[in-house]
């Protein structure tokens, strides 16, 4: 169970350090760009600094320490938000329910936030800071009176914006590609039912029942006595409960066939089941038989598979009364049933071939008691368990779990991810609005005598809203496209987190878009919206 956990469970957290670390150079390039805009604005103060006689190693230095000083306070408050928000995020990001310790903000948690606060100060300040103290003095002096934007400044604000919508309309996809799959894992059919079902592992004391019919009359005894029990419907019992306990796949081949080569075999997971097991938990018996009381040590062998093993095994034959051989017995068994295809190994897997054995002809010492109920299962927990302490004081019986609880913690895992997902991806696609909006809004007011003289000409504030409007949109236009570009290719690495669905799913594609489209106009429309609102007048005069 533990290898499953890790392997299922590393393509996630591989996904969600990787979106983390997207969100970081999100929100640097965000800062990146507003110190550029704001260094640009200081163009004059540092000419003036520079005549008076201050050297570029001062300046680089002071605007190094004013970036670091801002990031450094926006990481205190990110803290405070932290610690605010922190038992919120663990009620929506239930990490505690797959087995994963409940983190807490501790001291390396609050060093660490400090360090990258430090560490995005020093990076996104040295870029304007060598930019702002790159040209010479006269020059800056004699462009101090001028307002307009420099070309290559607005190249690389332009840039940054394209770089964090391209970022944030993958998170986008890749969050709605994880949904997507989410709401195909909730309707998956698992071929047996999970509501108002109950177990747990029973184990009995070997020495004590050493033959194999003392050992099944022990199963057999407690599961009538559970089944007499008020509000009880039926009970069995399985070597491996479906979902809770995996893995065990046996070869099986035709009796009269030689073993197969390994790479050759049909495969199927083996369990051992008690009769009644399967209208217990709801597997349909399709042809055949069940599993009786005769089915007892010393008689034939039989055995019952799956649909799709069936169809495997017997694509041309009629399987009822074929004899197949399988695992490690040097006996065959007779195929007295077909069941249903069943998710036994867990709500993703594809894997539905099942071999199931009669309990009864070999007496396993451990298995899952599965227990129906009218009503809600838990209710019957204390009573099985005190039932069980009457009978065998020397038995162990572990804690007793719902199906369904099985199924949703199976879940919790995928879960974790798309919830996780989701919140960064908001994050990201805030943090690349206000981006937008801050470039946009530098760019009407550095172009606020144009637009003025626009205006003096006769351009109505439609015209300058539409000026705003097409920049912003050729922006997020390019973002998108590039952002598409990106996540058809990095969709592919997340393939196997995802469940019945393409990692091109043109749904997803088109809700990301969309979903960030009607984002970024609303961070267009206040800039456009001042564009069109500008004194004449008082452009002109300042002029």
């Amino acid at each position: 169970m533990r290898d499953y956990m890790v392997a299922h469970v590393r393509p996630s957290l591989n996904l969600l350090i990787a979106t983390t670390g997207l969100l970081l150079l999100i929100a640097c390039i965000n800062v990146s760009g507003l110190q550029l805009a704001r260094g640009q604005r200081r163009v004059s103060e540092m000419a003036m600094r520079s005549a008076l006689g201050a050297s570029r190693r001062r300046l680089i230095r002071q605007l190094l320490t004013e970036s670091v000083i801002l990031t450094v306070v926006a990481g205190l408050v990110g803290i405070a938000v932290a610690f605010l928000f922190h038992s919120f995020l663990l009620r929506l990001l239930p990490l505690g329910d797959p087995g994963v310790p409940v983190p807490s903000i501790d001291g390396g948690v609050l060093l660490f936030a400090l360090a990258i606060s430090v560490l995005t100060g020093l990076v996104v300040g040295i870029v304007p800071a060598l930019r702002g103290t790159s040209l010479n003095v006269w020059e800056k002096l004699e462009s101090s009176n001028r307002t307009s934007e420099s070309r290559s400044g607005t190249r690389l604000r332009t840039g940054l914006v394209v770089v964090q919508v391209a970022m944030s309309v993958g998170l986008l996809i890749g969050c709605g590609l994880l949904i997507r799959s989410m709401v195909n894992l909730a309707s998956v059919n698992l071929g047996f039912e999970t509501e108002n079902v109950i177990g747990g592992t029973y184990s009995i004391q070997a020495d004590d029942q050493s033959t194999t019919p003392e050992r099944v009359e022990v199963f057999a005894s407690l599961i009538a006595e559970i089944k007499a029990q008020p509000g009880v419907t039926d009970a069995a019992a399985i070597t491996k409960l479906p979902i809770a306990s995996r893995g065990t796949d046996w070869p099986i081949w035709h009796a009269a066939e030689p073993r197969p080569e390994p790479r050759d075999s049909i495969m199927g997971l083996t369990r051992a089941v008690t009769p009644g097991y399967f209208s217990t938990i709801g597997i349909p018996l399709l042809r055949g038989r069940d599993f009786t009381t005769t089915d007892a040590e010393g008689t034939a062998p039989v055995v019952i598979i799956s649909e799709a093993l069936a169809r495997d095994l017997f694509p041309d034959q009629r399987p009822l009364g074929q004899m197949v051989r399988l695992g490690w017995f040097d006996f065959a068994f007779e195929v007295v049933g077909i069941v249903g295809n069943a998710k036994i190994n867990g709500v993703r897997s594809d894997f539905d071939q099942a071999i199931y054995l009669a309990s009864g002809q070999f007496g396993p010492t451990f298995q899952w008691l599965v227990v129906r109920t009218e009503g809600n299962p838990n209710l019957m927990a204390d009573r099985i368990q005190k039932l069980v302490e009457e009978k065998d004081p020397s038995a162990i019986l572990g804690d007793l779990v719902t199906v369904k609880a099985l199924v949703d913690e199976d879940l919790s895992g995928f879960r974790i991810v798309m919830l996780a997902l989701g919140l960064l991806s908001l994050v990201a696609m805030l943090l690349t609005a206000v981006g937008l909006y801050g470039v946009l809004a530098y760019h009407v007011s550095e172009r606020t005598n144009e637009f003025g003289i626009r205006t003096a000409l006769g351009a109505a504030p439609i015209d300058l809203t539409g000026l705003i409007l097409k920049k912003g949109f050729l922006m997020v236009g390019v973002g998108l496209a590039v952002g598409f570009v990106g996540a058809s290719l990095s969709s592919r690495l997340i393939r196997q987190l995802l469940f019945e669905i393409e990692p091109l799913d043109p749904l997803s594609y088109a809700g990301g878009a969309l979903f960030f489209g009607v984002v970024a106009m609303i961070a267009c429309l206040m800039p456009a919206w001042r564009a069109s609102r500008i004194n004449t007048v008082a452009a002109l005069r300042s002029e």
